[in-house]
């Protein structure tokens, strides 16, 4: 029961500051456990990386936002807190297999 109440505290935590946090102390810190175990638990609830459902969650954003007509790729960089354009570019095109511009063409 406890994994399962840390998961679902962890995926909370997640929606909320996903934006301006993407690291595991973070979380931990926020939940009062180690980096170490919060990946452990993490896994063992969901079968997954906290840094899948971290990226995950980046992602579910940024598609939305690659979806609202208007918005130019640097401003939701920037609205997502990358580094620079690239840095989106680069992270988006690693998980997707796409880069935003190609799945912005594909969602036309």
């Amino acid at each position: 029961m406890r994994t399962q109440n840390v998961f679902l505290q962890f995926k909370r935590l997640v929606h909320q500051h996903c934006l301006q946090e993407r690291s595991i102390p973070f979380y931990a810190n926020l939940l009062h456990l180690t980096p170490h175990h919060l990946s452990a638990v993490i896994k063992k609830a969901s079968g997954q990386s906290v840094m899948f459902w971290l990226n995950r969650a980046v992602i579910l954003r940024a598609k939305v936002l690659l979806n609202t007509k208007g918005m130019m790729i640097y401003e939701i960089a920037d609205r997502l807190n990358f580094s620079s354009p690239s840095a989106f570019h680069n992270f988006f095109k690693r998980i997707t297999g796409l880069t935003p511009k190609e799945y912005q063409t594909k969602m036309e």
